[in-house]
């Protein structure tokens, strides 16, 4: 089981919603991936935060995005009712959306949810160790991802180890995202792929 937020830069009304994780990478160990979806919704008045929702109509309209987001990539979905002492979703309008959009999740579990991706975003765990968290190469990173997930086409998230995976499925296109340290045999495997 693993689990991880959306990223805090880009959550808020109208923005991206990016997810740092591997979660393509964690489905072909068969782990489950939760998306702990805390977005600051108008109720909890945290409007200093970064992507802090002012009104109960944008609220909704983030929960919905968020929500949507997760039922086409078929993660796990987890909304916390309660953290920083408020009740996120405190309002009869949020609970009424939520409620429509548990209907609707739960339609789709009749449905095979499998990833029609054509692209795979290559992610690379050893790669931070060289770079660290500089905001000479962390920012720029994020920008890419975050360009990718505005443009509209569908990708999966693996870890650069998971290239000679034989249960990776084929891409049509395979976006090196941070691959700065390859060993000989990385190097191998990404040229066989």
């Amino acid at each position: 089981l693993i689990g991880s937020p959306n990223s805090y830069n880009w959550r808020g009304p109208g923005e991206a919603t990016i997810i740092g994780m591997a979660h393509s990478s964690w489905q072909l160990r068969n782990k489950l991936f939760y998306w702990e979806d805390d977005t600051r919704t108008s109720v909890m008045a945290l409007f200093d935060q970064v992507g802090s929702c002012k009104t109960i109509a944008e609220s909704n309209e983030v929960l919905k995005r968020n929500f949507g987001y997760n039922l086409a990539k078929g993660y796990m979905y987890w909304l916390p009712g309660h953290y920083f002492g408020y009740a996120a979703c405190d309002d009869p309008d949020i609970m009424t959306m939520l409620g429509k959009c548990r209907e609707i999740g739960m339609q789709a579990l009749k449905f095979e949810r499998k990833s029609n991706a054509d692209v795979a975003l290559v992610i690379n765990d050893k790669s931070i160790y060289y770079y660290g968290l500089q905001p000479q190469m962390y920012g720029p990173l994020t920008e890419l991802h975050k360009v990718l997930s505005m443009s509209g086409v569908d990708y999966d998230v693996i870890l650069q180890a998971d290239l000679a995976n034989p249960k990776l499925k084929n891409y049509k296109l395979y976006v090196m995202l941070d691959s700065l340290y390859f060993t000989p045999e990385r190097k191998k495997e990404i040229q066989k792929k």
